[in-house]
Formats: structure tokens, C-alpha cells, sequence
């Protein structure tokens, strides 16, 4: 919610006709308030997709399993230096690094081995 606030995103707020659950990895509800719309950017390319907003949330932002199967293919590939996270069938490569500056927003602390069908909880 305070990301969605922050952001100054437009909040839907829930009814019985646009309330789809969220779910957390350990299978426990998250309660939602809204749906927001949000402008995405994956290297330039923009993306618009509808998120749902919860009250509480640690990190503020996830890009959960929906996200993912919907974007063609999301892939982690940890075989190569950096890592690499792929959308869109390949079409979008994110290279993790193991600093942050104004080019890296996103890093790689550990490896980890996410099974298939699974989602992980990632922070910073």
C-alpha cells in the first residue's frame, strides 16, 4: 500500500467481480486492498500490467508466478557470468551483478535453485 501510495498509482479498490486472491509462497492468504495498474520498464520496454495492492507487504514490490507465465517465459540462468534473468521468451536480459549503482538494480547475493511451478521470495 505504501508503495502504491508513493508511486502515486490509482487504486481500484476490491469487489466480488475483480478480487483474485494472492497467495504467498507458503500458501497463506495476502490480504489485498485494490488492484492498481503500473507502467513496467524492462530495459525500455514498457510493460502495463495490473497488480494487487496489500496492506502489508515486506518487500513492497513482487513480480509473483502470474507475472512471470504471463511474460512468455521467464527464465533465471545462473550457468553464465552474471546470472542472468531472461523475459519474454529471451527477448529482455537483466544481468545480475553483485554491486548496485545507478546501472545495477538488481543483484545477486546467493545462488539459489528455484524448483518449477514454485515461486521464491527475493529481497535485498
Amino acid at each position: 500500500m505504501k508503495a502504491a501510495k508513493f508511486l502515486k498509482l490509482k487504486i481500484e479498490l476490491i469487489n466480488e467481480q475483480n478480487h483474485k486472491p494472492l497467495v504467498s509462497e507458503t500458501g497463506s492468504d495476502i490480504e489485498t486492498v485494490g488492484y492498481a495498474t503500473a507502467e513496467l520498464y524492462f530495459r525500455g520496454l514498457k510493460v502495463e500490467y495490473t497488480l494487487g495492492v496489500a496492506m502489508q507487504l515486506s518487500p513492497s514490490f513482487l513480480l509473483g508466478v502470474d507475472f512471470l507465465s504471463e511474460t512468455g517465459g521467464a527464465n533465471l540462468d545462473y550457468g553464465i557470468k552474471p546470472p542472468m534473468f531472461t523475459l519474454f521468451d529471451g527477448f529482455i536480459e537483466l544481468p545480475f551483478y553483485t554491486r548496485c549503482d545507478v546501472t545495477n538494480c538488481v543483484t545477486l547475493a546467493r545462488t539459489i535453485c528455484i524448483p518449477a511451478l514454485n515461486e521464491a521470495y527475493l529481497h535485498r
